[in-house]
């Protein structure tokens, strides 16, 4: 395009437009630039309203021009939301010459055909101003054609779609109130508005914008409904959109239950309560979803509103509780122990005969594995269609069950064992199985070592250099308690005592050498005055409380140096400031090397958190999956809903 045609459409010069020769207007106004926009494109996106009028009168042909994108001219007005050219153009279209080959035109109809125009994502200019927010510019389009809310692109995207999903809720009520049974309503993979509005609140909740965002014109227009009046005109106007499911099978209610928003769930029942009964694709109902995500809320507005809905179970048999358990929300399990109306959950099994007491084991939640074994309503001697117990289950995993957790429930079920448990115990005693060469714990080969039993080992040895730490820290700390910072009178009527009680430094070293013995001390008792039978189990038990007595010993001797240090050279203020810079920086060193350190919690050396993920990901089974968080599971990619299914 000339520079200078592209600079007057630019900046509206229409002097420029007046100084060219009427005969070279055809040719010299049809440049393009490379993306093929026309002058009218570049007028548009910049706004210049009568540059674009008087261009188009000069060459009307070009109103119909598409670039690269196959944007029309009207496309860019509506994307930049310049209402002044979008009602230029929707004029223009009505003022259509007669056909030359039919001798008449429906103008009406032509007029449409126009305004339909699309782009190469099947884009109309309609889907354009309701993208990018522009109110004005869809109330003319609309005000020009209805059907235009009925036109979907490539990515399956309605209007009325897109304006829910931007959360442009004045566009959403305008095309509803235009055209109630004309426009679509329908997105990608099955999504409709309905679904669209329930995730734009559940985003304003998350964050915290309790207001209305609005299209970009929205302060230009009446007040604007509630997002319960919005839902309200939806229904209203589309009333069957609530049954309307997804790819995955969901209703607008899962993904309200699933996200929490109990006025929303309330909102959608007194609408239509038969929702509530609609399954997804894995025979999930709303209710199950609410459990697995721990939405209490939610469920106490379906139970309340149709209470056998407590009734209903997956595929595989399962009901609410189970997917309590399944997502591990300890807060629904206790509430559902807790309502009368929902008794007949607790020892209800599923397909393979798994009560939830069974299913807390096999997803390894000692929380909730100790809340329904304490529950005397809990059948804990119930088997499933293997004649296995929970009991059986418990004792025949893999891990080593040595956590205070794993021991409480240990407590509650041994008593429960079944037939089948007893024979898996004597398959595995020493009557069963071939003498094995006893070797000392320094010849062990970890390499040949199963995952339990190299983490068995590894604490093993942590307890050893844990011990060895507490044990050197106590005889320090003993020793300094009879070796005062400066010494003891030697005679007098305080001979023997401490020369500098009446510092304030001294009593400081006093208790902090006092407390590193004692914390110490502790540790050492934690991991050698326990039952011989099982020391070495109450030894990792304990392992985490004896570790953290030894960091506060350690913590309380490092202080108690720099106390002592202060005493004794309290002349020399340089030397006493010394020791705090290098225990200030020992304490900067470590918490720099905490953050810095690429070894997370799960002990995997890895560059950073997503790596381990990565890891966990080709390592853990599907009984693994309540380690991790939910947003980890995203990161990974794993929905446990769908992983559990496919194991089982």
């Amino acid at each position: 395009m000339d520079p200078k045609l592209f600079k007057a459409a630019m900046t509206g010069d229409l002097h420029f437009l007046e100084s060219l020769n009427e005969d070279d207007n055809s040719n010299f106004l049809c440049q393009v630039t490379p993306k093929k926009n026309t002058v009218l494109h570049v007028a548009a996106e910049f706004h210049q309203s009568e540059f674009v009028q008087a261009v188009t009168h000069r060459c009307p042909l070009l109103f119909q021009s598409g670039n690269a994108n196959g944007d029309t001219p009207l496309h860019v007005a509506a994307k930049v939301g310049c209402c002044e050219i979008v009602g230029y153009f929707i004029s223009h279209a009505q003022t259509l010459q007669v056909d030359v080959e039919s001798g008449h035109v429906d103008e009406s109809h032509k007029k449409k055909e126009l305004l339909r125009i699309v782009n190469v994502d099947k884009d109309t200019a309609l889907h354009c101003a309701t993208r990018n927010g522009h109110y004005q510019s869809v109330k003319l389009l609309l005000e020009a054609d209805l059907e235009l809310s009925n036109l979907i692109n490539n990515a399956d995207e309605s209007p009325l779609y897109l304006a829910t999903s931007r959360d442009f809720r004045d566009i959403s009520e305008l095309i509803l109130n235009a055209s109630p049974s004309s426009s679509s309503h329908v997105g990608p993979n099955g999504i409709t508005a309905l679904h669209a509005a329930v995730y734009s609140e559940s985003q304003r909740v998350l964050l915290g914008h309790f207001f209305f965002k609005g299209s970009k014109e929205a302060f230009l227009q009446p007040k604007v409904s509630t997002e319960k009046e919005f839902m309200e005109i939806l229904l209203e106007k589309k009333p069957n959109i609530i049954r309307e499911r997804d790819n995955l099978g969901w209703t607008a209610l899962h993904y309200a239950a699933g996200f929490g928003l109990a006025e929303l769930v309330r909102q959608f029942l007194n609408h239509d309560s038969f929702v509530a009964y609609v399954l997804d694709n894995d025979g999930e109902s709303a209710l199950h979803i609410a459990a697995y995500y721990g939405e209490i809320n939610s469920i106490k507005e379906m139970i309340k509103s149709c209470p056998d809905i407590c009734d209903l179970t997956n595929h595989k048999g399962q009901t609410a509780l189970h997917l309590a358990i399944l997502g591990g929300h300890e807060n629904v399990v206790k509430y559902i122990l807790k309502t009368p109306g929902l008794k007949c959950l607790i020892n209800e099994p599923d397909k393979d005969g798994n009560t939830p007491l069974h299913m807390s084991i096999i997803f390894k939640d000692y929380r909730i594995m100790h809340m329904l074994a304490r529950d005397e309503r809990v059948d804990i001697g119930a088997t499933n269609k293997e004649n296995v117990t929970a009991y059986d289950i418990f004792y025949g995993s893999n891990e080593r069950k040595w956590g205070f957790g794993a021991e409480r429930v240990r407590y509650l079920l041994k008593y429960y064992r079944g037939i089948q448990g007893v024979q898996q115990r004597i398959s595995t005693s020493n009557l069963k199985q071939p003498p094995v060469d006893t070797r000392s714990s320094s010849s062990l080969n970890t390499e040949s070592m199963d995952n339990a039993d190299k983490l068995d080992f590894i604490k093993r040895k942590s307890l050893e250099t844990n011990l060895l730490v507490a044990m050197l820290v106590a005889t320090v700390t003993f020793a300094a308690a009879f070796t005062m910072p400066g010494g003891y009178q030697s005679q007098g009527a305080d001979q023997g005592l401490a020369n500098l009680t009446e510092k304030a430094a001294f009593k400081a070293f006093v208790i902090f050498n006092t407390t590193a013995f004692f914390f110490s001390v502790i540790s050492v008792f934690l991991q050698l005055k326990l039952s011989p039978k099982y020391r070495t189990q109450a030894q990792i038990r304990y392992m985490n409380v004896a570790e953290l007595c030894t960091s506060f010993a350690i913590i309380g001797m490092v202080l108690a140096f720099i106390s002592g240090m202060q005493v004794v050279l309290a002349k020399s203020i340089g030397l006493a400031i010394t020791a705090y810079v290098m225990a200030g920086f020992l304490a900067l060193s470590y918490t720099v090397v905490g953050f810095a350190d690429p070894t997370t919690y799960t002990g995997i050396p890895c560059i950073d958190r997503l790596d381990s993920l990565l890891y966990l990901r080709t390592t853990l089974t599907y009984t693994d999956i309540p380690l991790l968080s939910v947003w980890e599971l995203e990161i990974l990619g794993v929905c446990p809903l769908r992983a559990y299914s496919q194991n089982t």
